[in-house]
């Protein structure tokens, strides 16, 4: 934080499976972060999983991404994407095209944090 203002901003995760599909974005938690005060800090986020209930599996594993936006008064002012690669470390069922709860599906996901892509937006 370089100036003190007088809202919050908003951290908004947004889970991405489809990048041609912008539907099936899920917002995953929306933080509020203290604008008081001034320099650099540090936190911890913890938020829910995906839910994957009504998605194809062929979705589910291989590349999806995860996007961290932060606003001010709705602005969005930055935005920091993650590839994530999803790894299936069980036999996929045959002829299981949609993800059911009932099955079991070990899904383990690597978030490539060496390579974000971020975008900075202009402050009017």
């Amino acid at each position: 934080v370089k100036k003190l203002v007088n809202k919050n901003f908003e951290l908004k995760i947004i889970y991405v499976i489809s990048p041609e599909n912008e539907k099936k974005d899920q917002e995953l938690e929306i933080f509020e972060i203290p604008a008081n005060k001034l320099g650099k800090f540090k936190m911890v986020l913890k938020t829910r999983s995906p839910n994957y209930q009504n998605f194809l599996i062929k979705e589910i594993v291989g590349i999806t991404a995860i996007i961290l936006t932060l606003a001010y008064q709705k602005k969005e002012l930055l935005r920091i994407g993650y590839y994530i690669n999803n790894e299936c470390i069980d036999n996929i069922p045959e002829n299981s095209d949609q993800y059911s709860e009932n099955e079991e599906i070990k899904i383990i996901r690597k978030i490539l944090i060496e390579e974000p892509r971020i975008t900075y937006f202009q402050e009017n």
